[in-house]
């Protein structure tokens, strides 16, 4: 992965305020964006994951949020251990995101 990648995921994320409890509707633009970005890259999405991986970590819970979103789309079972340490977050909204997260990974790998 590129910096060029890494800074494409950054800016990404950056843009896209948290929809994760905005419902169905609001998860499909979510989505839709995502694959928008990677059609001229396709390694987009490898590079959003781990950008959002790495974001986890962050003390600003609104960014945490977004990474959250991010992992509803692009994550996998490999990432499960990271997020489900966040249903211990300290913030409501982090907590609650963390579990809708889970679940749009677990809806989309059965």
């Amino acid at each position: 992965m590129t910096n060029g990648d890494v800074e494409m995921a950054r800016m990404f994320m950056k843009r896209q305020p948290s929809r994760l409890r905005g419902g169905p509707g609001q998860m499909a633009q979510y989505r839709e964006m995502v694959e928008q970005e990677s059609s001229p890259c396709p390694e987009f999405p490898d590079a959003l994951r781990q950008f959002a991986l790495d974001a986890l970590s962050d003390e600003d819970g609104d960014w945490v949020r977004r990474a959250l979103q991010a992992l509803a789309v692009v994550g996998d079972s490999k990432d499960v251990h990271s997020i489900s340490a966040l249903k211990q977050h300290s913030e409501e909204n982090v907590r609650v995101d963390a579990e809708t997260c889970l679940f749009e990974i677990k809806k989309r790998e059965q």
